[in-house]
């Protein structure tokens, strides 16, 4: 809120770094023995039928053909990034979204056509929200809850003030975006509120809010859940990173008014968390200073 001093007791949008939050919630369900769930399970085995089935562009057997591992991954070739989208924005910008909804608004989407030898490189992803937002039904599926209650028993129960905050009304506590414009006249950068263009709130795709108290704590449940050993198989959904030794996993989220990164570093036991209200890039840049941390951590091993 403007006029307000941001703190560690303030909750900001996490922007797709919410997206690591629906990985934690796949991951315990893939660790329960009672759920008949895989990360090498087709989704069409977990996804309801009435669902598919409003996929038009989509075939059954390109819903054998897909993963939840896949998902998690962005290689399900579903490549449209619907945020991106205008209709988007005046639909669901900054309004709580149920997830029906959000299934509704995307299910004209259709699969990329990946050439077989792009197929094989695993690092080879397309970038989709869509992935999230199955992931979403596929969680309610198999748990038999749907995705916010899920989330928050299972996930924001344990962390302090963050969940699916409205970020739109203006309390004190929930930071509200500010995504730079300029004046007609002056041409002088400035600053205003991003409440009518934010991202949807609650979806499985980045429609959450946390502390970074709250993040703090899910990254170090995560650290006692890993073995560092072999991150790149138990961490689906969190990008992976290695340099010089240095192991990283974690996400970046962007979008207007909002500018965040959480990298956790398995091997050392460190956490990095920038949590931001204002676009990425000036006057926030999350790599950058994420780079000089990583600096710090070479340099001590």
């Amino acid at each position: 809120v403007q006029g307000v001093e941001n703190s560690v007791d303030t909750s900001f949008n996490l922007a797709s770094v919410g997206k690591i939050v629906t990985a934690e919630l796949m991951a315990r369900l893939v660790a329960d023995p009672s759920n008949e769930i895989k990360y090498d399970t087709s989704i069409d085995k977990l996804l309801p039928q009435y669902l598919m089935s409003k996929f038009t562009n989509v075939t059954a057997e390109e819903w054998q053909d897909i993963t939840v591992e896949d998902l998690l991954r962005h290689r399900s070739w579903f490549a449209d990034n619907y945020h991106d989208d205008p209709a988007f924005e005046k639909k669901f910008g900054a309004k709580d979204a149920s997830l029906s909804a959000l299934l509704d608004f995307v299910s004209t989407q259709k699969r990329e056509k990946v050439s077989s030898s792009l197929q094989a490189d695993p690092q080879f992803h397309l970038y989709s929200n869509t992935n999230y937002l199955l992931l979403g039904a596929i969680i309610e599926a198999v748990s038999g809850a749907d995705y916010r209650t899920y989330a928050e028993e299972h996930v924001f129960s344990e962390m302090k003030n963050s969940g699916f905050l409205d970020y739109t009304e203006g309390k004190p506590s929930v930071a509200v975006g500010y995504k730079p414009t300029v004046g007609e006249s002056s041409g002088v950068r400035e600053f205003s509120p991003n409440t009518q263009s934010h991202v949807a709130i609650g979806g499985p795709d980045g429609g959450s809010a946390a502390t970074a108290e709250g993040m703090m704590h899910f990254c170090q449940s995560y650290l006692n859940r890993v073995n560092s050993a072999d991150i790149a198989k138990q961490a689906p959904g969190f990008g992976v990173e290695e340099e010089d030794g240095v192991l990283a996993v974690g996400h970046l989220g962007a979008y207007d008014g909002v500018s965040t990164l959480v990298n956790i570093y398995p091997k050392t036991g460190d956490v990095f968390i920038v949590l931001s209200n204002v676009a990425a890039g000036r006057p926030i840049d999350c790599q950058a200073i994420e780079r000089t941390f990583f600096g710090m951590l070479r340099y001590r091993k």
